[in-house]
């Protein structure tokens, strides 16, 4: 019933910005934009030992079309310094290029990068430290999802982190799952072998039982909004835990279905630039105007000077694994 009513409101107030719109105008004039491509640069550098680079050229935007592709560079010279020493920087394809360098938190990264007929593009970061968290726990969870009127189960994931208090700060989580299998095979004896593949991926997070994820209210749904991530990333900053002790409550889906998988937290530590490049992507993706074009699009947050792009650093820190009791199976 609250969706429906949500939906119904939205539609009303839909309805009536379009009456609204028929006596409104806003002009903008494209022939002032700079029609000259640019280089995109993204590099995210941490404290692993191998940093990626991809180069591509901008479109303009009077020149898009829905049959235009990415223009990846494969031709770029690209100067990576840590603390003002230079780094070998080798190529792939497709526009990517990576370091093979070890670095640590506070080192300062510079990106310098160059190619034919493109203006030269730059940008710098500085590698924070890591949060680091305090233990895991896993309970089993009923919530009630009321804007389908239903009971849903998860895993609920908890942690602690202590926020520094001298500085701002900015995070995202993420929840790895680890998977084992046995292989069974048989040697030329007939006799039976046992072997374990592991492998591991990212789980979805559903943030409705944390509200530092959840900036969102039942009004600004009602105005389309909504709480979603880019990437399915959950991105927050200390602005309401400054300095504080902050617990984590995430869930995801049940997932664990051996005793020997385990679920894991990362919370990531990010530069301002990688904070707000990625909470520019949730302005728009979040909003239905500005996807629907009622409303003007914010331009995308950048740190590249003379091109597009990010140079955005990052640090990790994680808890141990946490499973399911094998008498559970």
């Amino acid at each position: 019933m609250k969706k429906m009513n949500h939906r119904y409101i939205q539609l009303v107030i839909i309805t009536a910005m379009a009456l609204l719109l028929t006596s409104c105008k806003d002009t903008m004039t494209l022939d002032r934009l700079s029609n000259e491509p640019k280089l995109v640069v993204y590099c995210l550098p941490s404290t692993a030992d191998t940093t990626y680079i991809n180069v591509s050229r901008s479109i303009a935007v009077r020149n898009y079309n829905d049959n235009m592709r990415i223009v990846d560079i494969d031709n770029a010279t690209i100067t990576y310094t840590v603390n003002g020493q230079p780094q070998q920087v080798f190529h792939r394809d497709g526009g990517n290029y990576y370091v093979l360098a070890r670095q640590n938190a506070g080192d300062r990264i510079a990106v310098s990068v160059s190619a034919p007929n493109l203006p030269d593009a730059s940008g710098e970061t500085v590698i924070p430290d890591t949060v680091a968290v305090k233990g895991i726990g896993l309970h089993d969870v009923r919530i009630f999802n009321s804007d389908y009127m239903r009971s849903e189960d998860y895993y609920q994931l908890t942690t602690e982190f202590a926020d520094p208090s001298q500085s701002r700060d900015y995070y995202a989580a993420r929840v790895r799952l680890m998977t084992c299998a046995d292989i069974y095979s048989v040697d030329d004896n007939y006799k039976c072998i046992i072997t374990t593949d592991t492998s591991y991926s990212y789980r979805k997070i559903y943030t409705s039982s944390e509200p530092i994820f959840n900036p969102i209210t039942d009004i600004d749904d009602d105005f389309g909004f909504d709480g979603g991530f880019f990437g399915g990333l959950p991105i927050f900053s200390d602005a309401a835990i400054n300095g504080t002790t902050c617990k984590l409550h995430i869930n995801v889906d049940p997932c664990l279905n051996d005793y020997k998988s385990g679920l894991m937290i990362e919370l990531l530590h990010l530069t301002p630039e990688f904070y707000h490049f990625l909470e520019s992507f949730n302005s728009v993706n979040n909003s239905y105007f500005a996807r629907h074009g009622m409303s003007q699009i914010m331009p995308t947050a950048s740190n590249v000077r003379g091109g597009f792009g990010l140079i955005g650093g990052w640090n990790v820190s994680h808890t141990g694994y946490v499973r399911r009791p094998k008498n559970e199976y």
